[in-house]
């Protein structure tokens, strides 16, 4: 999304008049260089969610069950009407984001240039830092909680925050062993001491692939979507480490990236998303999400609508005669299916387990994966 200028200049006389002349063009500049450099970095949001436009209040996201099969039929048999129903539906409603920045009357005066580039730099950067981090609180906050219980976040400035609901059209958390479809969250603890292997890492990847392949659509069939992304959170070097090693070999590998001569099957098929702005609450969880690009495109499951891309307005203080520079957006994110992606938890020894047991025996359950 690039920026849109709606400056009206209200408030200037002619004593300010020329301080605001020489600095409105160059302040513009800035602003639409900083946010030209920020946008080719808007990967984060791309990598999580379906990027799309939005002209409305809110999004309605409706899903339809897929169509049966072909039917065979004698010869000169008419086609049988396809039934279908509406089986999901999600509202996302729009939120507006504003932040300013003050350039005062004696900066001006006194051409603190300087202070004044990097004013408007920082104003830019926020935006794409609200951005992105927005969209990492969407998926990182529905891996908390027992029985999927995170289905809001609270996310905003340190001033003010809003409540934002991150349940799919089921009503459930993204992560929640509780969905038709059967549990989409695995765990695997650890030994005593034992620190996390590559073995752990490539039973999440086998799992993940396993898991999303066999999603079934509303019919009953397998879905056969491929697992092809790995979002691991920016403050775990160790799992990065491991994921990284399983990753980056031609060959399949044991610990500490020691090859054994073996195809390594998971080699050139994953894109790696390290979340530098998802910290994890609990530093004894480490958390690996598996997704399937294919999935959360078709299926529409994990959407970021932008209604109103990053705008500003600048005005002059008529009581103070500082120039003010305002930055608004509308933008929103979320989930209407959990069956685009699957989250795997490996669980130091000393972990208290705090999982989806759905209920005992049944698919609902959430697995542990041995090793």
């Amino acid at each position: 999304m690039g920026v849109v200028f709606s400056t009206t200049n209200s408030g200037i006389n002619e004593q300010n008049n020329a301080l605001i002349g020489r600095y409105e063009t160059p302040i513009r500049m800035i602003i639409k260089n900083e946010s030209d450099q920020c946008a080719k970095n808007d990967d984060l949001v791309k990598a999580l969610f379906e990027v799309q436009k939005s002209k409305k209040f809110g999004e309605s996201i409706v899903t339809e069950n897929e169509f049966d099969l072909f039917t065979p039929t004698d010869e000169g048999g008419k086609a049988p009407n396809v039934t279908y129903k509406t089986v999901a539906e999600k509202f996302l409603k729009h939120t507006t984001f504003k932040s300013q920045f003050r350039i005062t009357q004696e900066m001006m005066e006194d051409s603190l240039t300087n202070q004044i580039t990097a004013k408007a730099e920082k104003h830019t950067r926020s935006y794409y830092r609200t951005r992105n981090l927005f969209a990492s609180k969407l998926l990182s906050g529905a891996l908390g909680g027992a029985d999927g219980t995170n289905k809001t976040i609270t996310f905003g400035s340190k001033s003010a925050q809003k409540t934002f609901d991150i349940t799919t059209a089921d009503g459930k958390a993204l992560f929640s062993a509780l969905h038709e479809t059967g549990a989409n969250r695995f765990y695997h603890i650890l030994g005593s001491g034992v620190k996390i292997s590559n073995a752990a890492v490539k039973a999440a990847l086998s799992a993940g692939v396993e898991k999303i392949r066999n999603m079934k659509d509303e019919t009953g069939y397998a879905m056969g979507y491929t697992a092809d992304t790995i979002v691991i959170p920016g403050d775990d070097y160790p799992l990065e480490q491991a994921v990284k090693e399983v990753l980056g070999s031609e060959y399949g590998n044991g610990e500490g990236g020691v090859l054994s001569g073996s195809i390594n099957i998971h080699y050139g098929n994953w894109t790696l998303v390290v979340d530098p702005l998802w910290v994890r609450a609990d530093k004894t969880v480490h958390p690996i999400v598996v997704m399937s690009s294919q999935a959360r495109r078709n299926l529409q499951a994990a959407i970021f609508f932008d209604r109103r891309p990053l705008t500003i307005r600048a005005h002059v203080d008529q009581e103070t005669d500082d120039y003010i520079w305002n930055g608004s957006a509308r933008m929103v994110g979320g989930f209407t299916t959990h069956k685009h992606a699957c989250l795997f938890e490996i669980l130091d020894n000393n972990t208290t387990v705090l999982l989806d047991k759905g209920v005992a025996g049944t698919s609902t359950e959430s697995q542990l994966i041995s090793l």
